[in-house]
């Protein structure tokens, strides 16, 4: 199907762009996964709560959740320019680190200085919105439509309970016992959607990298089938089915310089997730041997 008709008859099964493999779709997509498991464990530790948890699990729960959120904001910040949202997704990172940095200064400081207590609802509350809007940026450009909506609409949520948890962090309505519990109420459901449409862009990047319909069900088999009858070859069981000779390779596919670019383009990325990952577990053992000292001094 080619473009032409892709755009003018959508329903028909458009696939929506043809990104195929690329390293940095496949980083969104990475980067989606990372983010919901990170939403998923500060929402727990957010309802849980040190109340229940002993304050080492809590505080190392939350850590984990923090670094995981801040990873998958980082690997979707390298989201293609073609999406319209990239510097959107690196607002998203860059405010995202800032809010977890100063959250673990004021963990060590009580969060008793209203100014960093600011700083970290603001930047955190800035980071939500913004990737709230490379959802709908991702959403559009793949040519999702209920998505699309979703996602828009969830933009004005998402600002919206920004400003009012920013209300009630910074003002004496944090003191109400029934307004904290509407707004960690309103906080899980905001959260869970998020995680929501993140798993759903997730999908429909995955589809659409595969050359499937973004939206709707379609069965392997009968894509199987779509993309046998596209290059002529019968699908069907029977005498009518031809053996067909497959044609000896006369020059290799790439030159020899795409396929040396392509071993050092797999190097370089071998090289930064192993870097990566050495410092993810290194800050993790920083921290967390920190706060094990404060907590047994005490």
């Amino acid at each position: 199907m080619s473009s032409e008709e892709a755009t003018v008859a959508p329903e028909e099964g458009y696939t929506g762009p043809e990104i195929g493999p690329n390293l940095f779709w496949d980083d969104v997509r990475i980067g989606m996964g990372m983010l919901v498991n990170g939403l998923f464990l500060l929402l727990l530790g957010a309802v849980i709560g040190p109340a229940i948890l002993p304050v080492l699990l809590y505080a190392l729960l939350v850590l984990i959740g923090g670094i995981f959120t801040v990873l998958g904001l980082k690997v979707c910040a390298s989201i293609p320019s073609e999406s319209g949202v990239s510097q959107y997704a690196l607002g998203a990172f860059v405010c995202g680190a800032l809010c977890f940095v100063t959250a673990i200064v004021n963990w060590f400081m009580s969060w008793s200085q209203p100014v960093l207590v600011g700083a970290t609802v603001v930047l955190g509350a800035a980071s939500a919105v913004m990737f709230t809007i490379v959802f709908a940026g991702c959403a559009r450009f793949l040519h999702h439509h209920w998505l699309t909506l979703l996602t828009t609409q969830f933009v004005i949520v998402a600002a919206f309970y920004s400003f009012l948890f920013i209300l009630f962090v910074m003002t004496p309505l944090r003191e109400n016992i029934a307004i904290e519990l509407v707004a960690l109420v309103l906080t899980a459901v905001v959260s869970v959607f998020a995680m929501y449409l993140a798993s759903m862009t997730k999908t429909a990047l995955t589809r659409a990298q595969q050359g499937l319909p973004v939206e709707g069900k379609l069965a392997a088999t009968e894509a199987m089938a779509a993309a046998a009858g596209e290059s002529g070859v019968s699908t069907e069981k029977g005498p009518q089915l031809e053996h067909v000779e497959p044609p000896s390779p006369e020059a290799p596919l790439f030159t020899e310089s795409e396929v040396k670019g392509f071993q050092t383009d797999d190097g370089s990325a071998g090289k930064a997730i192993v870097g990566l990952m050495t410092g993810v577990f290194s800050v993790g053992v920083i921290l967390y041997t920190i706060i094990a000292v404060l907590a047994t001094s005490q």
